[in-house]
């Protein structure tokens, strides 16, 4: 499973989690996984740190589900930044921008300097290190969603909220139903989770990962299960379909489904808005592979710009 850890500085994602690990050696990890320091600070289950999670309990005795998040305090002068990044998320949950300092002889922005590594490099050991860091733009042609198709009386039901925010907000909702065996989702119902949210932009808030626990269970007993994720948003101009925000938080979606980005699952993202003539338009989507990896090994994050995604100093991104 998938377990994120919410840090001062950033969520980080710690993959392959087992049920019988305990708090101490998922500790290690954190500290190992992202040259960092945890001492003196321990786990919570929620962001105000009153849940404090010993080291000794187990991830199975502490009722973590793939995908869920537990807190903590990380020790900002012992960790090494090993990319720069612009966007950081703080304690409560805000986006906000902070400059790391990287090594100006570092072999790319946030590395160490070759020589720090080893001595000596020949060119093919080299360009092996470089495509490392390199994402060749490909896109994928099919996914493995075959077809969405949502409950009318629950979709009616989300357009006419919307319609009562005039579509001036930015409201996320999870999708539950059904896959069948032609890998067709079938959407019973949607949730949303407690959030704000503006014209461009939301968050969840810190019950909001309890709240929606609590509805995979209920829908566990109704024999249905998380199968996508809604993003409603106001009109945009043509060619701008996500925001970046909107990007990592879907495809997070989709990487906790998947349970890491070797494969792909059926999770689909359905957008929806309305046009110009206030004519309601629901599309559905799945985000590729590539996009799955780029998110989870921190390649982009949101930009400045809303219609797209940063790639972070440390990579290169090419198209062709």
């Amino acid at each position: 499973m998938i377990v994120r850890v919410r840090t001062q500085l950033g969520t980080w994602r710690i993959n392959n989690v087992k049920a019988n690990d305990t708090f101490g050696t998922l500790r290690e990890r954190v500290e190992t996984e992202h040259k960092t320091d945890l001492e003196g600070h321990s786990f919570s289950l929620d962001a105000g740190g009153k849940q404090i999670v010993p080291d000794v309990v187990t991830i199975k005795e502490a009722k973590l589900q793939n995908g869920s998040m537990i807190y903590v305090t990380v020790n900002e002068d012992r960790t090494i930044f090993t990319t720069p990044t612009n966007t950081m998320i703080t304690k409560e949950g805000n986006l906000v921008t902070k400059e790391v300092e990287s090594s100006p002889d570092g072999f790319r922005p946030g590395l160490l300097p070759l020589r720090s590594m080893k001595m000596h490099w020949t060119l093919g050991e080299f360009v092996e290190m470089d495509s490392k860091f390199e994402y060749k733009m490909k896109r994928q042609e099919k996914g493995e969603c075959k077809q969405v198709s949502l409950d009318v009386k629950c979709i009616t039901e989300f357009q006419n909220y919307m319609r009562t925010l005039d579509y001036r907000q930015i409201r996320v909702a999870y999708l539950y139903g059904t896959v069948k065996s032609d890998n067709t989702v079938i959407v019973e119902a949607i949730y949303e989770p407690p959030q704000n949210s503006t014209d461009i932009y939301f968050e969840l808030l810190p019950e909001a990962e309890a709240e929606s626990e609590r509805v995979d269970t209920i829908a566990e007993y109704l024999n249905l299960k998380r199968v996508g994720c809604l993003i409603s948003h106001p009109p945009r101009e043509e060619g701008f379909y996500f925001s970046g925000y909107e990007v990592l938080f879907a495809t997070e979606q989709q990487l906790i489904s998947c349970n890491g980005y070797d494969k792909q699952d059926t999770f689909v993202t359905v957008k929806m808005t309305v046009d110009e003539k206030s004519n309601v338009i629901v599309e559905g989507f799945q985000f590729s592979l590539q996009c799955m990896e780029m998110v989870a090994e921190n390649v982009i994050v949101p930009s400045n710009n809303l219609g797209k995604c940063t790639v972070q100093p440390t990579f290169t991104a090419i198209q062709v």
